[in-house]
């Protein structure tokens, strides 16, 4: 009871230290940092290295609290099969609102003005531009002399006017069965402006009973140097007296023969001198990796040791397995795709470029350039062209050599005379609000190009009217007669359109779409960012453009940039629509040189242009629908306003309306599948799945196998029977006692 009253008394006395609370820590390399060995460059190396693991948790853990405050989303897009599905609703109109035989008086004294059928003072206007027939109905509707206007309902005014789906509707099928008009509902159509559970802290509380004291029993071993007193805490609190009676009441007391080679086996043997430095089993005992105290025991190995040692094979193979497989997965550099919608309260307006399919007009034709024409036009000089010409121009006369550029400028179909109408957003545009560009169809012209110091334009709302509005007249009568085929022959009559990003040229012969005449085509359009991985996670070029044509890289303008230089390589010329100061080539040389050439690139010599795709993209989806125009109810109209047949309404006039669907953009990113984060992560986590080791449990490897053979170099002092993580050292200087409390 006396000495443990002492041992009470000591422990009171003196606290634990941080050698000794580094030996108990399950914190990985804490004990190889503050042991009780003298400061030496093994324990400064090993604190450098815990210090970096260290950072790097900090970085890594930044950067994942960073990325949980953005709030990310993502989007997932699949495609499930199933055995059926609720048809949509579909809504038609008639782009006709009323019916004007059932207009009646009433109604035109109250709406006229509103259909644009009468003015202000209950006038028809413009007569001589209406049907005689259709006049005539109107007039008589129109006299309002001893008329008495009786109540108006707009509401039924729509429903009464209106076309009936029973009249227009001549057939109907669903899925094979006959429908009718029953089976469809009026409708009014509205166009819009486009847990965690906390718990109180009182209930995480447990009722605890008051541990009972239990008996403990400590073996150590200290070594003294006979005839001297130990220093240290240990030998400043216990006095030599203290000692003296520590060791006489330790061999005192009584106890049992188990005890007593219980107790041997607990001390550390003396080693001799040919034993090994550090000891296999030591280290096993002292080592962070699971499972290897139980293989490498004292004495000789039993079943147990071998199905131990058999575990942690099968688990560091398993582990090794799935460190191979997250690396090969690393280093295949996989990137997922981001889909999102983003609202926006604006966009830019994109640019829009309109080429008419004919490109020069007849009546600018002349004989000499008609000769000179003549091998793209597939025309031989003994030919009769067969239509009148123009006559010779003063480029004829001034004896400067054909210029092909020059001569497309000159004879090229002009914005003045196709445009007959332009709207942007509620508001009149015109030719001015056009830039003209050249193209393979030669002179074209670019609405909100954003060039020549011009904003560009941006759209507040989506749907129809917010967008760009235009009525073209194509001019067919201008149109060269077919002489042969070649390269530059057009059978088609029309417009060519392409919509683009205000950053990259146009491309309108191969990346544009047809516009008919004699229709009204609508064009709704979404925004498409999109967002390219340089290698090795993906193929996109993130340098800027090594180029004297263009200051941006894109797609259209690596490749007109790199055919520019073919032709110039290989034919000495350029196209009218190629950049660069280069002569430009004559007609011989695009039906002997150029085409063939562009056509060998194409097919042929791929390698000559490889235009990577930029990491940051814009580019517009479409979807077009179209009506037909003039209506029967129009051609009169529009031919007496623009003094033409409505023969020729039907065959050159068309409408072009363009506009953002809905006002936000698409993002289309792709993103890294697996960083470097997340591999060491999963090798982290395999790692302690399996062998419940770190980073630094590899590095206590690596120390031992480096201190084992240097340690036998330096050879080792026979008097340290301690283990150097549970007492300070002491140099040996004689003869060695071991106690036993």
């Amino acid at each position: 009871m006396e000495l443990k009253a002492e041992e009470e008394e000591v422990g009171g006395l003196q606290p634990v230290s941080i050698q000794a609370f580094a030996s108990s820590s399950t914190l990985h390399g804490l004990a190889h940092i503050f042991s009780y060995e003298r400061l030496s460059l093994k324990r400064a190396l090993w604190a450098l290295c815990f210090l970096g693991s260290l950072a790097v948790l900090l970085c890594v853990c930044t950067e994942r609290v960073q990325y949980y405050f953005h709030y990310h989303h993502v989007t997932k897009l699949d495609e499930v099969a199933a055995s059926q599905l609720t048809f949509p609703a579909v809504t038609l109109c008639n782009l006709n609102e009323f019916r004007f035989s059932q207009v009646s008086k009433n109604d035109l004294y109250h709406a006229g003005e509103l259909l644009a059928l009468l003015n202000n003072r209950y006038e028809i206007p413009d007569t001589q531009m209406a049907d005689e027939k259709q006049l005539e109905i109107l007039q008589d509707k129109a006299n309002f002399r001893s008329f008495k206007p009786k109540p108006f309902n707009m509401r039924e005014f729509y429903d009464r006017a209106g076309h009936d789906i029973r009249d227009m509707l001549l057939s109907c099928h669903f899925r094979g069965e006959v429908c009718s008009a029953e089976d469809f509902k009026v409708g009014q159509i509205s166009f819009p402006s486009s847990t965690f559970f906390l718990l109180p802290a009182n209930s995480l509380v447990t009722n605890r009973k008051p541990l009972k004291k239990m008996p403990i029993r400590i073996f150590c071993s200290v070594s003294f140097s006979s005839g001297e007193v130990a220093s240290g805490p240990l030998g400043d609190a216990w006095g030599p007296q203290q000692q003296k009676q520590q060791q006489q009441h330790s061999w005192s007391n009584s106890e049992s023969e188990e005890e007593e080679e219980e107790k041997k086996k607990m001390l550390r043997k003396e080693p001799n001198e040919g034993d090994s430095p550090v000891d296999l089993v030591a280290f096993a005992n002292s080592c962070t990796l699971h499972g290897a105290s139980h293989v490498f025991v004292a004495g000789a190995p039993g079943p147990r040791q071998a199905l131990w040692a058999v575990a942690f094979v099968l688990a560091l193979g398993a582990f090794l397995c799935q460190v191979g497989d997250r690396i090969a997965y690393y280093l295949s550099y996989p990137h997922v795709t981001r889909l999102d919608e983003v609202a926006s309260t604006e966009l830019t307006f994109p640019a829009v470029t309109l080429c008419n399919t004919n490109a020069v007009r007849l009546s600018q034709l002349s004989y000499p350039d008609l000769l000179y024409l003549a091998p793209m036009l597939g025309l031989d000089e003994s030919d009769d062209p067969g239509v009148p010409l123009a006559p010779p121009g003063p480029e004829a006369f001034s004896g400067e050599p054909f210029n092909l550029h020059r001569f497309y400028n000159r004879s090229c179909h002009r914005l003045e005379d196709m445009l007959l109408y332009c709207s942007y957003s509620g508001g009149p545009c015109g030719p001015h609000n056009f830039s003209v560009v050249f193209t393979r169809y030669g002179k074209c012209y670019t609405f909100n190009s954003g060039r020549d110091g011009r904003p560009r334009l941006k759209t507040m709302k989506g749907g129809t009217g917010n967008g760009l509005e235009i009525m073209l007249d194509i001019q067919q009568d201008e149109y060269l007669p077919v002489w042969g085929e070649t390269d530059e022959t057009s059978f088609e009559a029309g417009i060519k359109v392409q919509i683009h990003s205000q950053d990259e040229p146009p491309f309108i012969d191969q990346l544009g779409f047809g516009v008919a005449p004699g229709f009204q085509t609508f064009v709704a359009c979404q925004e498409q960012r999109l967002i390219y991985l340089p290698p090795p996670w993906g193929t996109c070029k993130a340098v800027t453009m090594d180029s004297d044509f263009f200051d941006s890289y894109s797609i259209t303008a690596c490749r007109i940039d790199c055919e520019t230089r073919y032709l110039v390589e290989n034919c000495n010329c350029r196209m009218v629509h190629m950049p660069g100061d280069a002569p430009y080539c004559t007609p011989e040389q695009y039906k002997e040189c150029a085409d063939p050439a562009l056509d060998f690139l194409v097919e042929k010599d791929q390698e000559y242009c490889v235009c990577e795709m930029p990491c940051n993209l814009t580019r517009y989806g479409k979807e077009l629908s179209m009506v037909k125009i003039p209506s029967k109810a129009s051609a009169k109209y529009l031919a007496k306003k623009f003094n033409k047949s409505e023969q020729y309404i039907g065959e050159n006039i068309l409408v072009l309306d363009i506009f953002f669907e809905v006002l936000n953009y698409e993002t289309i990113e792709q993103k890294k599948a697996y960083e470097i984060a997340g591999l060491l992560g999963d090798i982290g986590g395999q790692m302690g799945l399996f062998i419940g080791a770190s980073i630094l449990t590899v590095l206590e490897l690596f120390d031992y196998a480096y201190e084992n053979p240097c340690e036998s170099l330096r050879g080792h002092p026979a008097g340290m029977t301690y283990a150097a993580n549970i007492l300070p050292h002491h140099p040996a200087r004689g003869t060695f006692e071991d106690f036993t409390c």
